[in-house]
């Protein structure tokens, strides 16, 4: 194909070191000039970079020679092929120099199987499922929505871009929302106005109505995961821990009690206790009864006297006749000289123990 003749229509202007230049009297595009073309005035040649109307283009390099102002000059067509050859050689490069190609080229083609770089010139395969592909072909988000057979989250009126969460709650009562960060609560649904109960359990996987409130086993501090019994032994409540039996416990139940100055408490599955205070009106010896008489024995009184007496004296207060009634008190007082002798008036304070 013979070249054509160099376009030397109208003048040039350019400055030194610049690259654009401008046309008067021009008609570059119409002429089909483009990028490689050569440019030659003054004694210098420029490499056209781009062609953006008949009287403007941009060289490749800043212009060499001197600025011109209405100058001559002419504009030279680069042949077919070697400005294919060029861009041949610039592509051939392009791909040659970064190992993309020799990558691909490594690589076994399968079926089902797609290439994604792994790293700078390093190429492998990955599994391509049919639903990746389905995805894949999905023109816009809301068929990719209708393939994967998810809601749109936001988008609607007055509505922003925030994260919305549902999920069943850890412990089963119920579907919880959240946005972003702020828990929502309980979602209500027909499952909470269900107006069967036995329904409505069914909906939410709750348990039937125990009748009472259930106490949890273990899991406090220092506590093991052992299994506890509680029972009625047709007398009192009995515990076991495991295969242990650990006894009666303790409880106001059938215990009794009185509780004044003088009264009595009986221990639970054990001894009953009593106490009172008394006070002799003459020298005589004299019986207390208890506030309540024990069952099979009275076992022991402790009686406490309650008087100042002076320092030379001694006062002696004992018990005897212990019945299931009551007791026998004595009060003496040995004096210095070693008399012994009744002492009227005396504050007893004492307590009983028996069953």
């Amino acid at each position: 194909m013979a070249l054509r003749s160099d376009y030397r229509a109208g003048t040039i202007s350019v400055a030194t070191g610049a690259t654009a230049v401008t046309g008067s009297g021009t008609a570059w595009l119409t002429a089909g000039f483009a990028e490689g073309d050569q440019l030659f005035a003054d004694g210098y040649c420029g490499i056209v970079g781009a062609v953006t109307s008949d009287t403007a283009l941009t060289l490749a390099q800043p212009w060499r020679g001197g600025m011109l102002n209405g100058a001559a000059y002419r504009l030279r067509y680069q042949g077919d092929g070697s400005r294919i050859s060029a861009q041949a050689r610039q592509l051939i490069d392009l791909l040659g120099n970064s190992g993309n190609l020799e990558a691909l080229g490594g690589l076994q083609g399968l079926a089902n199987r797609l290439s994604y770089f792994t790293g700078s010139g390093q190429m492998g395969l990955t599994t391509l499922t049919a639903f990746a592909r389905s995805l894949l072909d999905d023109a816009d988000a809301a068929t990719a929505r209708a393939t994967l057979g998810a809601v749109q989250q936001g988008g609607g009126t007055s509505q922003g871009p925030n994260i919305v969460r549902l999920g069943w709650a850890a412990d089963g009562s119920g579907l919880l929302a959240q946005v972003d960060a702020t828990p929502m609560g309980a979602l209500w649904t027909n499952a909470y106005v269900e107006g069967d109960p036995a329904a409505r359990r069914a909906k939410l996987g709750a348990q039937a109505n125990l009748g009472f409130t259930p106490v949890q086993q273990g899991g406090g501090t220092g506590q093991g995961v052992n299994k506890i019994f509680l029972g009625w032994d047709n007398t009192s409540l009995r515990g076991q821990v495991d295969y242990v039996d650990i006894g009666r416990i303790w409880s106001d139940f059938g215990s009794g009690r009185q509780m004044a100055a003088t009264g009595y408490q009986r221990i639970p599955g054990g001894p009953l206790i009593q106490w009172g205070s008394s006070m002799n009106s003459n020298y005589s010896d004299y019986y207390q009864p208890l506030p309540v008489a024990f069952t099979s024995a009275c076992w022991a009184v402790a009686p406490v006297a309650d008087n100042v007496m002076p320092a030379a004296n001694a006062l002696s207060i004992t018990v005897s006749q212990l019945t299931k009634n009551g007791f026998d008190i004595r009060s003496r007082v040995l004096s210095a000289g070693g008399a012994l002798s009744g002492h009227v008036g005396t504050l007893v304070h004492w307590i009983a123990i028996g069953d």
